[in-house]
């Protein structure tokens, strides 16, 4: 599988959900590939090993660049068990005017890159990206067979920005792309003692349909972004905590939604 993990509003956990989702398959035994597609390379941070590479997505999305460099060039190992990385740079925001210039071509860079590679080598591939729905996020989704949307259960605007997203999955569907196979949102940052994420919860299911949201939930809890400020992930700064058993019972259900069960 390889699935896209976005929504294009900022703040909603989107490289928090595509790491840990990525080393919780690994600890199962899945190998994984993660794609740093947002050029804050958030996700590079945390993942990386070794803190330079010496290429990234920069060089392999780069309509200049050489594209019979060897794939295994860019693929990086992490600190996390089973997990690869393809890593990126701020550097790589520069190249959204050049990449218009060579459209529409360049919307299928990144299909075209990796996607042989992704299926033939990884059970998983998650695609992190960054929080717009420009040419980036396009290259992303044309490649996935799978969506996955992080959602806020603490903001009243999660669900409105749902149908954006969503407009524009099947817009890739109908033009570029009708291989997505499945599209499911994860609530993210749950606290059950609002009234507000109760609300919210309850009409994310009722408006989008109970089987477009993952039956687990991920709390809010303090452990996350304590990892997120020392760059690692959950697992490695607190395996025992609750947001580590939710990404634990997440990746089970992926894998479980993968074997048709």
């Amino acid at each position: 599988m390889i699935a896209t993990v976005v929504n294009h509003k900022g703040g909603v956990g989107k490289t928090s959900l595509t790491v840990n989702l990525a080393t919780a398959l690994g600890n199962q035994g899945k190998t994984v590939l993660v794609v740093d597609n947002d050029p804050q390379s958030n996700a590079s941070g945390i993942l990386l090993a070794d803190p330079n590479p010496k290429t990234t997505l920069y060089e392999l999305l780069d309509p200049d660049s050489d594209k019979r460099v060897p794939l295994d060039n860019f693929i990086y190992h992490t600190k996390s068990r089973n997990v690869s990385i393809l890593p990126n740079t701020d550097a790589t925001s520069g190249l959204e005017i050049p990449l218009a210039g060579h459209y529409p071509e360049s919307q299928n860079y990144l299909r075209d890159a990796i996607r042989e590679y992704a299926e033939k080598n990884y059970d998983f591939t998650l695609i992190d990206c960054q929080p717009t729905l420009g040419l980036f996020v396009a290259n992303a989704m044309i490649t996935a067979d799978a969506v996955i949307v992080p959602v806020d259960a603490g903001s009243s605007y999660s669900i409105d920005n749902l149908a954006v997203v969503m407009e524009m999955i099947d817009a890739v569907k109908e033009s570029s792309n009708p291989d997505i196979k499945f599209f499911r949102m994860v609530i993210n940052r749950v606290d059950k003692r609002t009234t507000v994420c109760q609300v919210l919860m309850n009409e994310i299911r009722q408006r989008f349909g109970k089987e477009q949201v993952f039956d687990t939930e991920i709390p809010v809890n303090t452990a996350i972004q304590q990892a997120e400020y020392a760059k690692d992930t959950i697992f490695r700064w607190d395996k025992h905590s609750t947001a580590a058993k939710a990404y634990r019972k997440l990746a089970k259900e992926v894998i479980a939604i993968l074997n048709g069960v």
